[in-house]
């Protein structure tokens, strides 16, 4: 694959080749958060060490690669619907938090947009 895609193996620790397509979706998800953030077309190659610390986090946030349920102690319980929460889980994964995590990083390269007059 990818020279990213080799740099995130080594960053999690993975073997070369094992978990491809996740990585390769966690990079991608990353990169689109990036690039809608800052309301770019193209990533431009200074991002690139950001977006895959990006990734990395969400692989990690995600559970990918635990073949374990969740544990730690239950932090929510939700009966409509059916919602179990655990503590220290990847309840944080959105892209909000994660974004705010790296929003001192991405600012630099954020372009203003001006609100569409109705």
């Amino acid at each position: 694959m990818g020279a990213q895609i080799d740099t995130l193996h080594l960053l999690l620790g993975l073997a070369e080749g094992e978990q491809d397509a996740v990585l390769q979706h966690c990079l991608t998800s990353a990169e689109a958060l990036a690039l809608s953030y800052c309301h770019l077309d193209a990533l431009p190659e200074a991002l690139s060490p950001v977006v895959l610390d990006m990734a990395v986090d969400l692989y990690r946030m995600g559970g990918y690669g635990q073949a374990e349920a969740p544990r730690g102690a239950v932090s929510a319980v939700t009966e409509g619907e059916q919602s179990i929460s655990f503590a220290g889980a990847a309840a944080s994964a959105d892209a909000s938090g994660l974004l705010k995590n790296y929003a001192a990083r991405l600012n630099a390269y954020r372009k203003l947009r001006w609100p569409k007059r109705v």
